[in-house]
């Protein structure tokens, strides 16, 4: 599990049982050609295939929800509706970044096994290096949207994988990502016992908390940081 302090988070969505659920739902699904969703109708998609319906809320969400790695690396507050995406052989999605308006991380989670077909590697531009990842059926990536992104083609079998995107209570993902270093490094702290303020005020603890405390002040409502807090 990825420590939810960088561009990205990998985590645990569904258990089999669930799998089985989803399944089962989008192989009864009609599905439309994933172009037809770009505004500029361009090149980028081949073979990609959408679900023309979303996935029923009451499927997912109580998994999703539960899901604590990517609630911190979020602190979402809505979310898009899930569709599911089929890319047998021969589809590929090209090199392009998400349009912001759909949310500020964007979440692919693999629906089949690794070993059902070749191919098919999700592939991030990240510090200036492509990094591929094809994981376990179940397990997902949520990655900050407005990073470069693609899809190798599939070579063999079909590769399924559910998306949505998520908008965060944090507008300012800067700060966002700075405010979760400085929770990470408070959390390996303990709050220390001093006899007077002043050691105390000078802990990292404290340190790291005021830093936690002035981002928040800073970026969001009285509102979002009670939301946090619980």
């Amino acid at each position: 599990m990825t420590t939810p302090i960088g561009r990205f988070c990998i985590s645990r969505f569904f258990n089999q049982p669930t799998l089985d659920k989803i399944k089962h739902w989008y192989k009864l699904q009609n599905w439309i050609d994933g172009s037809t969703t770009r505004s500029d109708n361009n090149k980028e998609i081949k073979n990609n295939l959408l679900t023309e319906e979303k996935i029923p809320d009451n499927l997912i969400w109580k998994h999703i929800d539960k899901n604590d790695s990517f609630i911190k690396f979020t602190q979402s507050h809505t979310s898009s509706k899930v569709k599911v995406t089929k890319t047998p052989i021969g589809g590929y999605y090209h090199p392009h970044v998400d349009s912001l308006k759909l949310g500020n991380f964007s979440t692919t989670i693999f629906l089949n096994s690794p070993d059902q077909y070749d191919g098919g590697e999700l592939v991030l531009f990240i510090d200036g290096k492509e990094v591929s990842f094809k994981l376990d059926m179940g397990w997902g990536i949520t990655y900050e949207t407005g990073i470069g992104h693609r899809v190798n083609t599939v070579s063999k079998g079909e590769r399924n994988v559910a998306l949505f995107w998520s908008h965060s209570l944090w507008t300012n993902i800067e700060a966002f990502r700075e405010y979760k270093y400085w929770r990470h490094m408070q959390e390996r702290e303990e709050e220390p016992i001093c006899d007077n303020l002043y050691d105390y005020y000078n802990s990292n603890y404290v340190n790291w908390r005021d830093r936690i405390n002035l981002l928040m002040r800073k970026h969001l409502t009285y509102n979002d940081i009670k939301i946090i807090a619980d």
